[in-house]
């Protein structure tokens, strides 16, 4: 949420943080999916763990789906938000492309000149 915030205000340096630390949380679960243990846990939970033997295990998996759901909730407003901004770029950038010949800079015949230059 606090990327979404950073991405509402345009605080860039924020974004890039947030970014950075992304990219760390998904190297670490692409570790944790390429163990073979791991893997087989989190895909067939049911099967693999004794859910009645221990009950943490029921209430971690409960947790652990609504974490995925959150992430995924999550994800959606993130990629919304940047499409949306991504939106908005383009459009500034045909306002500006569309207001180019509008407000160039006049060129006497000997070369390019300030206004203090053509004032005089």
């Amino acid at each position: 949420m606090a990327a979404q915030a950073a991405l509402l205000a345009l605080d860039v340096a924020a974004l890039e943080a947030h970014t950075e630390r992304q990219a760390q949380l998904c190297q670490q679960l692409g570790a944790i999916a390429e163990d073979p243990g791991s893997a087989r846990i989190l895909a067939q939970p049911q099967e693999c763990l004794d859910l009645e033997a221990d009950p943490r295990w029921a209430a971690l998996l409960e947790e652990f789906d609504r974490v995925q759901s959150d992430v995924r909730h999550q994800s959606r407003v993130h990629a919304a938000l940047l499409s949306r901004a991504r939106r908005s770029m383009a459009l500034l950038v045909n306002v500006l492309a569309s207001c180019s010949g509008s407000y160039s800079i006049m060129k006497s015949a000997e070369g390019p000149s300030s206004a203090m230059a053509l004032r005089k």
